[in-house]
């Protein structure tokens, strides 16, 4: 993390803009993702993962600590590794799948 992102303490980050209204968590989870899947987009396109990767592990922490409950840390890292578990069955799912249709055979 560089000097400038690390002199940023918990609790600080300000939200450039506020919701005009209350919207359903659905359309909030779509908003995020849409907005987080381009900033993995360019990240991917300027070869700087590296660096996003450093930025949300800081942006994780910050939620972390400001989190009131302290068993924080720990809901984040499950289900870190709950997406984790889940994408890598897919990913094994898929390729099983490619390999059946390879070789002429139907997938399970």
């Amino acid at each position: 993390m560089s000097e400038t992102t690390a002199d940023v303490l918990p609790g600080t980050i300000s939200v450039a803009t506020q919701p005009e209204e209350r919207l359903p968590p659905e359309a909030i989870e779509k908003r995020y993702l849409d907005k987080i899947n381009a900033v993995v987009d360019e990240a991917r396109a300027t070869e700087s993962m590296h660096i996003l990767v450093d930025v949300l592990a800081w942006t994780l922490a910050c939620i972390i600590i400001n989190c009131s409950t302290r068993w924080g840390a720990g809901d984040v890292l499950r289900r870190i590794g709950d997406y984790v578990c889940k994408l890598a069955d897919r990913q094994a799912a898929q390729a099983e799948a490619e390999k059946a249709r390879e070789e002429g055979q139907l997938p399970h």
